[in-house]
């Protein structure tokens, strides 16, 4: 009975043991980690006990230690796993023990430093918000302003631009207009200018100067001339070719011109005979024969007072070109080829201008009365 006893508070012992060591198991690591202490204190104390009340159990001693060894393991175990974590529950000691002391200034601080902080973020986030609402609130004018300015530009368009030019195109042709009313008035007058000579009908000659050259020359320049005053001029001939005297007179007549000028350049067998001279033919018809003399004196005032040669004078003359045409006719000859000083005045284009303007101003001056 004695040794039931016994066995049965040894059992009791180790259950006891094994119990906290059990939860010590399924208990999470901080609950072992807290539980070392006691599970230390209960293994030395039974023994002593047991000593104490029967010496005579060292037997079962021996097997009570055989189990808990059993139990030892995984006491062992649980201080491996502890030994990894050692550092963890150093600290969650020390965070436990504090944590008691500063449980109470924590919620102290914690509202006090919440409460600091919360203001402090509402006053920048509402200066933010004010910000962003100046910056929207300029940008937009911004916008605004570039909107309206861009169709400010596309305004002004430059279409009406093109009208004035217009307008003044017509103004142009009003202004050109005038200009053809008063060249109108001898518009109706033809003139033909006779050229001399031509191709191989040489005429007079003096070295390198001949007097087709020179006579074609001239009648050129009168054309000009005359054109420029609003008369009408047709030339036997513009270039080097030969035309029968038969065939300018013809020209003449066929086509009503109202006057008729030959252009010549005269030579002497005397080198001292220089000067101009211009000749018409007196017929039977008064009204030919003193329109034809007026012609003449117009015509030679005015190649004198360009040119201020020698007047040699109005002269009577019967060649063919103004005899056998039907209007007013004159023959002029321009100067003395062989005349040297005269020859040289007549190679000289500027003189030769000279004598073209004397006889376009005379034939207008005839036309004024």
């Amino acid at each position: 009975m004695l040794f039931t006893r016994v066995f049965a508070l040894i059992l009791a012992t180790v259950i006891v043991h094994v119990s906290p060591l059990s939860a010590a198991t399924s208990t999470p690591k901080k609950t072992v980690q807290a539980s070392k202490p006691a599970a230390k204190a209960p293994v030395k104390k039974p023994p002593t006990a047991a000593k104490a009340a029967n010496p005579k159990v060292s037997t079962p001693t021996k097997k009570v230690v055989s189990k808990p060894a059993a139990v030892k393991p995984a006491a062992k175990k649980v201080a491996s796993k502890p030994t990894t974590t050692k550092p963890a529950p150093k600290k969650a000691v020390a965070s436990a023990k504090p944590a008691v002391k500063k449980t109470a200034p924590k919620p102290a601080q914690t509202p006090k430093k919440a409460a600091a902080p919360a203001p402090k973020p509402v006053a920048q986030a509402k200066k933010a918000v004010s910000k962003p609402a100046v910056k929207p609130a300029s940008a937009a004018p911004k916008k605004t302003t570039a909107q309206t300015n861009k169709p400010a530009a596309p305004k002004p368009v430059s279409k009406p631009a093109p009208k004035a030019p217009a307008k003044v195109v017509t103004q142009k042709k009003t202004t050109t207009t005038p200009q053809k009313k008063k060249v109108s008035p001898n518009n109706d007058k033809l003139i033909i200018i006779d050229a001399g000579h031509g191709g191989y009908d040489v005429g007079a000659r003096v070295s390198a100067c001949n007097e087709k050259s020179l006579a074609l020359s001239t009648s050129l320049m009168t054309k000009k001339y005359l054109t420029a005053m609003g008369y009408r001029v047709i030339l036997t001939r513009s270039r080097d070719i030969f035309i029968p005297l038969q065939r300018r007179t013809t020209i003449a007549n066929q086509t009503k011109s109202k006057l008729f000028v030959s252009v010549h350049f005269n030579s002497a067998k005397s080198k001292q005979a220089k000067g101009i001279e211009v000749f018409y033919y007196n017929s039977k018809d008064k009204w030919r024969s003193g329109s034809s003399k007026k012609l003449a004196r117009r015509v030679l005032s005015k190649l004198i007072a360009r040119t201020g040669a020698t007047d040699r004078g109005v002269k009577d003359g019967n060649f063919h070109v103004i005899r056998e045409t039907k209007m007013p006719a004159i023959l002029v000859e321009g100067g003395f080829i062989t005349h040297e000083e005269e020859r040289h005045k007549l190679t000289d284009s500027s003189y030769r201008e000279k004598l073209a303007r004397g006889i376009a101003e005379g034939i207008d001056n005839y036309f004024k009365g």
